[in-house]
């Protein structure tokens, strides 16, 4: 297929999106660029929710002193063996998390957003005969919390993604 026709197809794909009002959540106007500053993330006081905490940071950006919304976040995590061996050496770990989201307006009871989300994140840990020699050992801890710090990024994506999509169908 040449470009030109290529292009083509592509303009015709967009056109019915231009009579629509559609707006782009990350354009100028979009929610992404409204809530800059305006979200205030509370603590969750561990390693993992720091992660999170910081990516939601990332994408809110740091709050206003007088932000009006404030996120609230649960983290929970679970470990779950997913390879175990012959010998009954686990191999291989899945962590799951869950995070329990609720989005309030300053003044306002009720909540502007409440969900829950979900994921996970896998790694693998050397079998006891290999983890004998010590850098193995340290290995497997820096893949567990490397894993630990892919869900929580992961969770705060999704976590950011819904407070933005929440506040353009507010807006609207």
């Amino acid at each position: 297929m040449s470009l030109s026709r290529r292009h083509l197809l592509a303009t015709l794909a967009l056109a019915p999106l231009a009579g629509c009002g559609f707006e782009p959540l990350y354009g100028s106007d979009g929610a992404a660029s409204q809530l800059r500053g305006q979200v205030r993330v509370t603590s969750l006081g561990t390693r993992d929710g720091y992660f999170l905490r910081e990516r939601l940071l990332q994408r809110f950006g740091a709050p206003e002193p007088d932000a009006p919304l404030t996120l609230s976040v649960t983290l929970v995590t679970e470990s779950e063996a997913l390879s175990i061996t012959q010998t009954n050496d686990i191999t291989r770990y899945n962590l799951s998390g869950t995070a329990a989201i609720t989005l309030r307006e300053a003044g306002v009871d009720e909540p502007v957003l409440r969900d829950e989300l979900s994921g996970d994140a896998s790694y693998n840990a050397p079998s006891p005969v290999v983890s004998a020699l010590n850098a193995s050992t340290i290995a497997a801890r820096e893949a567990e919390q490397d894993a630990e710090r892919r869900l929580a990024e992961y969770l705060a994506e999704q976590i950011a993604d819904r407070v933005l999509i929440a506040a353009e169908l507010l807006s609207q």
